[in-house]
């Protein structure tokens, strides 16, 4: 599991980068998860879902806060697209996005996260 920790916590007018993560799923795999560790709100979050070795794919992103309460979801992503979510999505402390894959048939592949953050 990958945590990205941001460096803002209270400055309006700073945005901070999330790096572009590769997130690598192998053949039957369907959940892979990303901690962000912030005190900030999301100010885009970036999807790409390039093609998974010629399978059918359809994908969701969630955010849960530390507690494990979901406070975002984005369902009907597919593949070959990049998918910008523009939500301001509060961040406390650890959060955890997951990227589910659906596939088929079964396939491997990488997805990219990447956005950015903006002080609150």
């Amino acid at each position: 599991m990958t945590t990205i920790t941001s460096s803002i916590q209270e400055n309006k007018d700073t945005l901070d980068k999330i790096p572009e993560t590769e997130i690598a799923f192998s053949s039957g795999d369907t959940v892979k998860e990303i901690t962000i560790n912030a005190n900030a709100l999301t100010n885009r979050i970036v999807l790409k879902l390039p093609v998974f070795s010629g399978a059918i794919i359809t994908a969701m992103l969630t955010i849960e806060d530390s507690d494990g309460n979901e406070i975002f979801r984005q369902a009907g992503l597919v593949e070959d697209e990049t998918h910008v979510m523009i939500d301001e999505v509060e961040l406390i402390g650890d959060n955890i996005f997951k990227v589910t894959l659906s596939t088929d048939p079964l396939s491997s592949g990488s997805c990219f996260l990447s956005g950015f953050l903006k002080g609150v």
